[in-house]
């Protein structure tokens, strides 16, 4: 599973793909509007939206994190294969929502 961990501008980590391709870069206006304007999970339905420019990989889940009632950053599924299938109740959907939640539970502290 290819992770990405961003705030509101750019992404911070990444698990499982180059950093060089992902770490520092800005997200794209496309990934913020689907992922930091709703409060639950994004599941990438048909049109494909990615998290940075130039890359090949795109979002497959999306969670916002919010701490204190305000969204600060965004736990990503990123992946390439073309006809990626989505389920809400897949192991990997729970995975992004649980860690978006515990990286908000330790802002709060």
């Amino acid at each position: 599973m290819n992770v990405i961990v961003t705030d509101r501008d750019s992404v911070l980590t990444c698990a499982s793909v180059s950093k060089k391709d992902y770490v520092h870069k800005s997200i794209t206006d496309e990934f913020y509007d689907e992922c930091f304007q709703s409060e639950g999970l994004y599941c990438h339905k048909d049109k494909k939206i990615y998290a940075c420019d130039d890359v090949k990989g795109y979002v497959k889940y999306a969670m916002p994190i919010i701490c204190e009632g305000d969204i600060v950053g965004c736990v990503a599924c990123i992946t390439e294969e073309e006809n990626a299938i989505t389920d809400r109740n897949s192991t990997e959907a729970i995975m992004i929502k649980t860690t978006a939640k515990s990286i908000a539970l330790s802002f709060e502290g």
